[in-house]
């Protein structure tokens, strides 16, 4: 109805067409939670798009509906609507529902509480099949500006990254931190689907467990760090939204390197967290990787650090803030160890100086840096390790697995002293424990001496 110089127009929304076209079915949901009543009613557009008689009664309504609820999303539904009666706040959830003929499909769902009805908690909203509306084959995507067209660009061109990045993976995850659940797994892990239970900390723990132990001490590599969903939220809000950690793990029953790459991120629309994970072999690169870095940092001969190597391993170990910056250096060398040479030949001098790297790594077993300083002479840091009999016990060990030694019996004399970071001198520390080195020497050998 047209209206006098104004020219204002008079209208009627038609909102059951509009709800209809668009697939947006409203509903309210009655519950009381001590009688365990819940009630579902709901418009025809709701109750086509849940492909529901609309002759079934509230409580076969609200069953329909709950009951086909992806069994993974329960929790993250029920906790959505606790929220929603508890804050009394607008909630948007998005999760799986099992349609009567689609098979499972994406909900996104709004809902608020309103003013109780006839003592009954009472939740509005509306309910939307992501699939059923982006899917429509007459669904026609317009553009208002150059700038709308850009945004799309950039949307094919993140999904086509996201492509290139799987395509030489060898297992990838999907994870939905909203309701803790696993969306999708491939490669590998599709393999292990029954360790998880849809969990994401299941997945994480999966992930941990099959770790190899030993690789972070080795190989100075950064373990996983992301045990739990807590730690996962922690690094998006530290803005650190992609990490790389290089592991061993099991692949195929064979210890490989893989590189695990961690990115999170939010959804424009619902603000909803995601995580994407992926798992690449990266197996013959860090070999080749080691074995340069081998070839820089140790003793070609014995395979423990070299001198500079293991003086660059002391400095860092005493400036990190997780130890106690403190420990024992040791220098040894092997008693009369020209004579060796001279009887049994250069092989058998290298073979023994091989035996005492041996001998070491045995004994300070992860426990202690180990370098050859030259010569016949061997250098050993043990950390956090400052007791005069633990370091006794290593010392005494030591001598009996030499003795032991089948070719020829190895005896040594050895110098130890106590170092801190506070006011730490390498070279000092170093020549004090030479001169203790000395005393074990002028004292008749094959024993060791503390410097005071």
């Amino acid at each position: 109805m047209q209206q006098t110089n104004n020219t204002h127009r008079k209208v009627e929304l038609n909102r059951s067409d509009i709800l209809a076209a668009t697939n947006l079915g409203l509903w309210m949901i009655l519950m009381d939670e001590k009688s365990n009543l819940y009630e579902m009613y709901a418009d025809e557009t709701m109750y086509r798009v849940m492909e529901a008689a609309p002759s079934l009664s509230p409580e076969e309504c609200y069953e329909h509906w709950f009951s086909r609820i992806n069994p993974n999303y329960i929790t993250y539904v029920n906790r959505a609507v606790s929220s929603m009666v508890t804050s009394g706040k607008v909630v948007q959830l998005h999760y799986l529902w099992t349609h009567p003929t689609l098979g499972n499909v994406q909900v996104r769902c709004v809902g608020v509480r309103r003013e109780d009805k006839d003592g009954m908690i009472c939740l509005e909203g509306y309910h939307r099949m992501i699939n059923s509306l982006d899917h429509q084959h007459n669904l026609v995507q317009m553009h208002a500006d150059e700038e709308d067209r850009s945004v799309e660009l950039e949307n094919l061109r993140i999904r086509d990254f996201y492509r290139a990045s799987l395509s030489d993976s060898i297992a990838y995850a999907e994870l939905d931190m909203e309701s803790d659940q696993i969306q999708n797994t491939g490669g590998i892990w599709a393999d292990c689907e029954q360790d998880f239970d849809g969990k994401v900390e299941n997945f994480l723990q999966y992930l941990i467990d099959r770790q190899h132990e030993y690789t972070s001490h080795k190989y100075n590599e950064k373990r996983l760090i992301c045990a739990d969903t807590k730690e996962l939220r922690a690094m998006m809000e530290s803005g650190k939204q992609t990490q790389r950690f290089i592991y061993k793990c099991l692949v195929d029953n064979e210890w490989r390197w893989v590189e695990l790459v961690i990115h999170t991120f939010r959804d424009q629309i619902f603000q909803n967290l995601y995580a994407l994970l992926y798992l690449k072999d990266v197996d013959s690169q860090k070999k080749h990787e080691l074995a340069q870095q081998e070839a820089a940092e140790t003793d070609p001969l014995t395979k423990v650090y070299n001198r500079k190597t293991f003086e660059r391993e002391v400095r860092l170990f005493l400036k990190d803030e997780t130890h106690s910056g403190q420990g024992s250096l040791i220098l040894l060398d092997i008693d009369d160890f020209k004579s060796i040479n001279d009887n049994f030949g250069h092989l058998t001098g290298d073979a023994a100086l091989k035996q005492v790297a041996y001998g070491l790594e045995s004994v300070f077993y992860k426990k202690g840096i180990i370098g050859r300083f030259g010569g016949d002479e061997f250098l050993v840091f043990v950390r956090d390790e400052t007791e005069k009999e633990k370091i006794e016990a290593y010392m005494n060990k030591l001598f009996s697995v030499l003795e032991k030694n089948k070719t020829t019996p190895i005896q040594y004399s050895a110098g130890i002293i106590h170092v801190s970071a506070d006011n730490f001198i390498y070279t000092e520390a170093l020549r004090l424990a030479d001169e203790a080195l000395y005393t074990s020497k002028k004292k008749g050998k094959n024993q060791f001496t503390w410097s005071e």
